[in-house]
């Protein structure tokens, strides 16, 4: 969203869902210390994609934090137009960049399908050269980022996020992720950029198990996709209207001040 006054931004604080659960719950589904040696950095993460939750509640703040000592900051960002197809998700998992989804993941965008081994290169190399071990000083060994590439093959962070159910995984799903994250623990051989293919009519030449060092998700067919988030960029009234129920009572209450100025005419006759 674009914000051009302050009272736009006092408004989105106001009625986002996302800054109210971050401001209220900021360590929910967050590893008690993922940076004690030892730790079991997947307790609650394997709690929530092993076991089926049929009414899940929220997990309780880790004991050892302190809400009290939180320094909150707002943060304002240049708007920027970007192309959403350019946008991608990148999952890091033990320092290692194990998976990259498309950004926009209800469209289908041809152009990227042909360029996915440059788009993957261009992430990898701006990976090893901004972000390994300079993010929070590498203290993080999981975690997720968005990123963005312009029309010069310049990479640029959009976002970083946890890693954890609360984050979206887009095109795969969180049991996936874990998987693949084991996967890269279990391979000796680091991610490597590969060459580009875009260029080569030969795309059965292609290593198909290089390709997973990460892989790249994209959507490659038209179908519609949903937006679960859909729902979180109208206003919430809006949503219930869309229900048959809601609208019905919606129109109901509509009618009824036509009902009294009817009555108060034939009062005055």
């Amino acid at each position: 969203l674009s914000c051009r006054t302050a009272g736009d931004v006092y408004v989105l604080l106001k009625s986002s869902d996302f800054v109210l659960h971050d401001l209220l719950h900021p360590w929910e589904g967050v590893p008690e210390d993922v940076h004690q040696e030892g730790s079991n950095e997947y307790l609650n993460l394997s709690r929530l994609l092993t076991v089926e939750i049929t009414n899940p509640q929220p997990m309780s703040p880790q004991p050892f934090r302190d809400r009290e000592k939180i320094e909150y900051n707002l943060v304002l960002r240049k708007w920027c137009k970007l192309q959403k197809g350019m946008e991608f998700r990148c999952f890091v998992g033990n320092h290692k960049l194990v998976a990259i989804s498309q950004r926009d993941h209800t469209q289908h965008y041809p152009y990227l399908f042909q360029d996915r081994y440059r788009l993957r290169d261009d992430i990898l190399e701006f990976f090893y050269q901004y972000i390994l071990n300079i993010f929070n000083s590498g203290q993080s060994p999981d975690y997720v980022f968005d990123c963005y590439i312009d029309s010069s093959r310049n990479v640029w962070v959009v976002d970083f996020n946890v890693w954890g159910t609360r984050t979206d995984a887009l095109l795969y799903q969180w049991k996936e992720l874990v998987k693949l994250k084991k996967k890269f623990e279990e391979d000796i051989a680091p991610n490597t950029p590969v060459e580009s293919k875009q260029d080569d009519d030969d795309d059965n030449s292609y290593n198909e198990e290089q390709e997973l060092l990460p892989e790249i998700r994209l959507v490659t067919d038209d179908n519609v996709h949903h937006d679960p988030l859909a729902s979180y960029r109208a206003p919430i009234d809006t949503v219930d209207l869309a229900g048959g129920e809601s609208f019905s009572a919606f129109m109901a209450m509509c009618e009824q001040p036509s009902a009294l100025v009817d009555e108060s005419s034939s009062d005055d006759n």
